[in-house]
């Protein structure tokens, strides 16, 4: 008899990186798509809540978890008018819509399976090839934080957070913003400081706060940087919400640190009663500007101190 069974020294991930995809010894069923399964025709998936023992999966199912959507296929697949995921929130910051863009590496490791079915099923997405990390999860649209705290605690817990911490990949939160165009606007003004709020810092007290320094594709911003360009470590190029760009993963408490922080940011920047440009009050203006500049980074410090 085969030795599937979960060893009471191994990790779910470890357990994970022996078994899944190993044959079924006797008949079973596709947990996914409950086709019967024949001895040796099904593929062993070890998950949590299976216990000591794995389930099975069909061919069919193996190989959608051994390939990966098109970059924006979750995107093009989703109905923008859906409700958001969790449950509605207080409170304009607790309310305030989030999206996550989990970056991911080891994707030939066994256990990749088990994370990305965890994942997956959370945040009501399918891993997708951006072309540049070996995997990309989009999350849908959620109500609060709730759902990314509970799920990043559960990979924290059964190790696979192994995938996330990886200077390569990042963690990109999005937050709903209802004024994208005067944020662009005012973006240098806006941000400049709170760039050098986090850049006055050595890159140990850096990485432990945001999980890595700037570098490639979060790049740091100064007066004369584009409020458009992709690279930016806060990114306006989308229509709806204000990405950063900076975090990764390193462990569950420190990203939801930053996750929470950058909610808060935007929510206090949706908050604002941008003053109307009528020609002729720039200085008023820039004015109202900086002085969101200068709550932003109490913001900052608020979450990661001086």
């Amino acid at each position: 008899m085969r030795n599937y069974a979960r060893l009471a020294t191994e990790s779910i991930r470890e357990w994970a990186d022996r078994v899944n995809g190993k044959p079924n010894e006797n008949k079973a069923h596709c947990i996914f798509c409950g086709a019967t399964l024949d001895a040796n025709t099904g593929y062993a998936l070890c998950l949590p809540e299976t216990g000591t023992m794995p389930r099975y999966i069909c061919r069919q199912d193996r190989n959608n978890l051994d390939s990966l959507k098109w970059y924006h296929w979750n995107a093009e697949h989703r109905d923008a008018d859906d409700a958001p995921l969790g449950t509605p929130k207080k409170g304009d910051i607790e309310s305030t819509t989030i999206g996550l863009e989990i970056e991911e590496v080891h994707y030939d490791s066994p256990s990749f399976w088990t994370f990305r079915v965890l994942v997956e099923r959370c945040f009501n997405v399918t891993a997708e090839d951006d072309g540049t990390v070996d995997a990309e999860f989009p999350t849908d649209k959620m109500s609060g934080a709730n759902k990314a705290s509970k799920m990043l605690k559960k990979l924290q817990k059964y190790g696979f957070l192994v995938f996330l911490d990886n200077d390569h990949v990042g963690a990109h939160i999005h937050v709903y913003c209802v004024n994208v165009p005067i944020i662009r606007n005012w973006y240098n003004t806006l941000f400049v400081p709170l760039c050098e709020y986090i850049s006055k810092h050595d890159n140990e007290w850096i990485i432990e706060r945001f999980g890595r320094t700037f570098g490639s594709y979060r790049n740091p911003i100064n007066e004369h940087t584009d409020a458009v360009s992709h690279s930016n470590f806060v990114n306006t190029q989308h229509e709806h919400t204000l990405e950063f760009r900076l975090p990764r993963i390193h462990t569950a408490e420190q990203y939801l640190n930053v996750v929470y922080f950058w909610r808060e940011a935007v929510a206090t920047l949706n908050a604002i009663e941008w003053i109307a440009n009528n020609g002729n009050n720039r200085a008023e203006r820039k004015a109202q500007a900086v002085k969101a500049s200068e709550t932003l980074v109490n913001i900052a410090r608020k979450y990661f101190g001086d």
